[in-house]
């Protein structure tokens, strides 16, 4: 069921996704006003020119990414113990790691310079990498290999770090990463990823009964108040296109009944802990 969820989802994306939808819409639309269907086709293409004018052009990421990057905040004050760090893979370019011989990191590389800062921070912590590969073409290339790579360039002890080398998305991670510690939750523990994604993991590590401290990281957006304007039109369209993807994920997955809540919201109560 698990894998089969996770290839419906992949799927659908693939489908629905900003970048793909604006591309069939254009092509469908070119086809048919060569057609007699010619009015369907003015359709269809004028739908998508409008689509990326409003994704690249027009400041809709106040309503799209930022809302997720401010749910969860960077803690002021973390506690003086801390049981464990997790990270969440993704930042990693798996393939061109494996064909070029070094570590080859996207935008989201924030994650793992994190995970070391805190890390060499908290010595005594247990240290998680929540990896594998959502791909389903390129199930071969798995991300810990390039954090592997990373940690030991810039002098992080990987005997410390459990590596998940398995997990396919967000709710394996989670699980993954509760058995490689034994299912021993107990303390403090930090979860590191990106701003726009800490909602949807927050809520699958709390699914599973993990009440985990959030540290987001990658942020796209400036949390300014107003239109965060950008002329960058491929940015603006991937930035969004980001977003849209996790809103649709965070549908989905409470659908599925693997998140605890739709819009997982910062803890208002929890363990006492002593800060520095």
């Amino acid at each position: 069921m698990d894998t089969f969820f996770w290839v419906l989802s992949k799927i659908l994306w693939s489908l629905a996704s900003p970048e793909k939808l604006v591309l069939i819409l254009l092509f469908a639309g070119t086809v048919f006003i060569w057609t007699t269907r010619q009015k369907l086709g003015r359709w269809l293409v004028s739908m998508s020119a409008l689509m990326f004018f409003v994704l690249t052009l027009m400041p809709v990421s106040i309503f799209i990414l930022e809302p997720l990057e401010e749910r969860f905040a960077v803690p002021s004050e973390l506690p003086e113990n801390i049981s464990g760090i997790i990270v969440l893979g993704g930042s990693e370019k798996s393939l061109i790691t494996w064909t070029r011989g070094q570590p080859s990191l996207n935008e989201a590389a924030e994650r793992l310079t994190a995970f070391i800062a805190l890390a060499r921070r908290y010595p005594l912590a247990k240290l998680i990498y929540a990896g594998g590969t959502g791909s389903l073409s390129q199930q071969n290339y798995k991300s810990n290999e390039t954090a592997r790579m990373l940690f030991k360039q810039l002098g992080l002890t990987v005997d410390r770090i459990h590596f998940d080398s398995k997990a396919r998305n967000t709710v394996e991670n989670a699980i993954n990463s509760f058995n490689l510690v034994g299912q021993k939750t107990e303390g403090n523990w930090i979860l590191i990823t990106s701003a726009y994604h800490m909602p949807r993991s927050v809520g699958v590590f709390r699914k599973i009964g993990w009440d985990v401290i959030p540290y987001p990281v990658d942020y796209q957006t400036s949390g300014e108040l107003g239109f965060d304007w950008k002329f960058s039109i491929m940015e603006n369209f991937l930035e969004n296109s980001r977003g849209l993807h996790e809103w649709m994920g965070l549908i989905a997955y409470r659908m599925a009944g693997k998140t605890s809540a739709l819009f997982p919201k910062p803890a208002t109560a929890g363990p006492k802990i002593n800060v520095q």
